[in-house]
């Protein structure tokens, strides 16, 4: 009997010493997963500028825990698609895909730019300075990664920012 207790204690002293960690790597993941997915998103809107010889956009906000639609369509956009809106984009603009992120959940998108627009000819406009990045959190600094939209021919790039900890990812 004192066998088996002593081995269920050892069992409980591993798993309280892991989860944590295993915790932390799952938000990591998420948090890398969600820079990924936006970062393919840029590339489709871009791709579908050029290829519609329209303008797309993307366009973010920071509501919750962060949404992003990406549509297409005239120049003059104004307001035109709402993440919390049924439909999601006014009837001269097409939805091509939404992005929310759930609340509550471990990771947060936030950014200073409402939207991204790309002209047809592939070139990438913004609504704010050059240096507006997209940074996704998962709840600490440990666990953080920052999307920045490049221009011309240069895709976007993911990076670490100072004290992220999340691997595989060049320094910001």
């Amino acid at each position: 009997m004192i066998e088996l207790f002593v081995g269920v204690a050892i069992v409980a002293i591993i798993l309280a010493l892991g989860v944590p960690s295993l915790r932390n790597w799952m938000v990591a993941q998420r948090v890398s997963s969600v820079a990924t997915e936006l970062v393919t998103d840029m590339r489709y809107a871009r791709a579908e500028a050029i290829s519609a010889n329209v303008q797309a956009f993307i366009a973010f906000y920071n509501i919750g825990n962060g949404c992003y639609i990406v549509f297409r369509g005239p120049p003059n956009r104004g307001e035109a698609c709402d993440c919390a809106a049924t439909p999601k984009c006014q009837a001269q603009w097409t939805e091509l895909k939404t992005v929310i992120l759930p609340d509550p959940g471990d990771v947060r998108l936030t950014t200073p730019m409402s939207q991204l627009a790309y002209e047809t000819g592939s070139s990438l406009s913004l609504d704010t300075n050059l240096s507006a990045t997209v940074t996704i959190n998962g709840g600490s600094p440990s666990r953080q990664l920052s999307v920045i939209p490049t221009y011309g021919v240069s895709q976007p790039k993911i990076c670490a920012p100072t004290g992220s900890k999340i691997p595989g990812f060049k320094p910001c």
